[in-house]
């Protein structure tokens, strides 16, 4: 369709989970190119809630800059 754009991604995920928080080691290629990104969630309530702030790279991987925050929220849903 005109003025959409077509991505295909596909990765991994790894990680440990330490208390509350998940510590995750995402690897993903998009659009020919492989990137890694180091992410932080913590589990609250019936919420899973992502570490957001200014990412840059370190040894040639993505990581949040000091003053990152909890702040986006995926809700639980169904499973099937």
């Amino acid at each position: 369709m005109e003025g959409e754009v077509q991505s295909a991604y596909s990765g991994d995920v790894k990680g440990v989970k330490s208390g509350d928080v998940l510590k995750v080691e995402t690897t993903f290629t998009i659009e020919g190119s492989t990137v890694v990104e180091l992410q932080e969630y913590q589990i609250k309530d019936n919420e899973l809630l992502k570490k957001q702030g200014t990412l840059h790279e370190v040894n040639g991987k993505l990581e949040l800059q000091a003053g990152a925050t909890f702040g986006k929220s995926y809700k639980k849903g169904p499973c099937q």
